[in-house]
């Protein structure tokens, strides 16, 4: 008989702490998740070549390591052999080493240094000046 009310009594403190478990989900679903902190964008260096003409200071890299980054050059300084240079002088095949700061497939560049030009180009394009 001792057995049968200690059996019953386990059962009842089972059910007890089950439904008390019940009521306590409502607060766990009021409880805000926190959200993972978000990481700042890293200075990198890119180098590869540039896929096509750039499009308002904005041009594609390829690089064997990161694939095809996106370039926005629009606050970017463009040198060649230490000299300053413009975005007119970009052309495809271009082998270029960026520095900036990439998020994700993006690049926003600091520094736009241009390696060697294509071989069809061995010399910086000439750009026309004034009238």
């Amino acid at each position: 008989m001792k057995r049968l009310t200690w059996l019953g009594f386990i059962v009842w403190a089972i059910a007890l702490t089950g439904s008390l478990n019940a009521q306590k989900s409502d607060t766990h679903r009021s409880q805000t998740v926190p959200k993972a902190p978000v990481t700042a964008p890293k200075v990198q260096h890119v180098e590869g070549s540039i896929k096509a003409l750039p499009v308002e200071s904005t041009f594609v890299v390829n690089t064997p390591k990161n694939g095809e980054v996106t370039v926005r050059a629009s606050k970017a300084k463009i040198m060649h052999r230490g000299a300053p240079s413009n975005i007119a002088a970009l052309r495809p095949g271009t082998v270029v080493e960026v520095t900036g700061k990439i998020n994700g497939s993006v690049c926003t560049a600091d520094l736009v240094n241009v390696v060697r030009f294509p071989r069809e180009l061995r010399h910086s394009p000439r750009t026309k000046t004034g009238a």
